[in-house]
């Protein structure tokens, strides 16, 4: 949460700090929620290589655990629009 929260504060490089955090603490290595938002802050501070490292990797998630569920169908949908208008 804390992340998602800096992340909306255009906290960029806390965002990263925070999110990378969660994902090394969680059991699973993160899901979609988190990566996502790893995939924006990157983009946003310059770093296309990660952001779409962790674009991929919460798509793949998605598409094995997750495909309708509104709120990763969501931010994919936000992640497509910061990444596709940022890269014209």
């Amino acid at each position: 949460m804390l992340g998602r929260a800096r992340f909306r504060t255009d906290d960029w490089q806390g965002s990263i700090t925070a999110l990378e955090k969660s994902v090394a603490l969680g059991k699973d290595g993160g899901d979609s929620f988190q990566w996502f938002f790893l995939a924006m802050a990157h983009w946003q501070l310059g770093d296309k290589a990660s952001a779409r490292k962790w674009y991929v990797q919460a798509v793949d998630w998605m598409g094995k655990n997750a495909p309708n569920d509104k709120y990763p169908l969501r931010f994919r949908a936000e992640a497509d629009e910061l990444m596709n208008k940022k890269s014209k």
